[in-house]
């Protein structure tokens, strides 16, 4: 009977709690509706306008007060993680090492939390620089093959090699090096015989370019007993 009176007493707090949150539905549908309109009709009034300056302001949140984490600083701290590591971090290596950095063992869970919202914000902005550089990659050098090495990383990260396939054939650019990251990148895919004469050719012609520029400056490569460089000696 208890359990028959608790299922009821659930019931009712779930139809009443689905109402409310149908409710706020409607009323931020309709709020977004006249936030465009006016945007629209700025836009009709000044064209040059830049909405995005005008976007709300985030309110920070006081969980990285209550954490001892300074405004800001979780993002530095993921930042310098991230530029110090040869290799992509998943999400559960970068809480511990910051959660050891700062001694917040007792409140783990909740700076857990307060790492992971920071992630989802930063992968947010990545997604919109993407867009944003996608756009306009043609007037860029090497920002497509920039581009696509990153999102080649990334698939690779979620081991979605699928993905990794398409996006190595755009990892090229006027930067020789393209050439040997995605000789890389081919090599992981275990494509070894597209990538090996890439990674070869690229070898070769940095050794033509550097013989070229000792000779145009009459100096020497190399020396020892294992032989020299000069200039005229180079083959190619």
């Amino acid at each position: 009977m208890a359990t028959s009176h608790t299922v009821s007493g659930l019931l009712a707090k779930r139809e009443a709690l689905a109402k409310e949150a149908h409710q706020h539905r409607l009323q931020a549908d309709q709020l977004f509706n006249q936030v465009t309109a006016i945007e629209t009709a700025l836009k009709v009034l000044d064209p040059r306008i830049d909405l995005r300056v005008l976007a709300p302001k985030r309110n920070y949140s006081p969980i990285g007060i209550q954490l001892e984490f300074a405004r800001g600083e979780c993002r530095r701290l993921i930042f310098d993680m991230l530029r110090d590591s040869p290799t992509p971090k998943p999400t559960a290596e970068i809480i511990d090492s910051i959660v050891a950095g700062k001694n917040l063992f007792d409140n783990r869970d909740q700076v857990a939390v307060f790492i992971k919202s920071t992630l989802d914000r930063i992968q947010q902005r990545i997604e919109a620089l993407v867009t944003i550089l996608s756009k306009h990659a043609q007037y860029l050098p090497d920002c497509a093959g920039e581009l696509a090495y990153h999102q080649a990383l990334v698939a690779r990260e979620n081991l979605d090699y699928v993905a990794m396939e398409t996006f190595v054939e755009n990892v090229t650019g006027e930067d020789p090096a393209w050439k040997l990251r995605q000789a890389a990148l081919l090599m992981e895919l275990g494509r070894f015989t597209e990538g090996d004469p890439i990674r070869g050719s690229y070898e070769l012609a940095s050794v033509r370019d550097t013989a070229a520029q000792s000779a145009s400056n009459g100096g020497e490569l190399g020396s020892g007993k294992s032989g020299a460089i000069r200039q005229g000696d180079c083959p190619y």
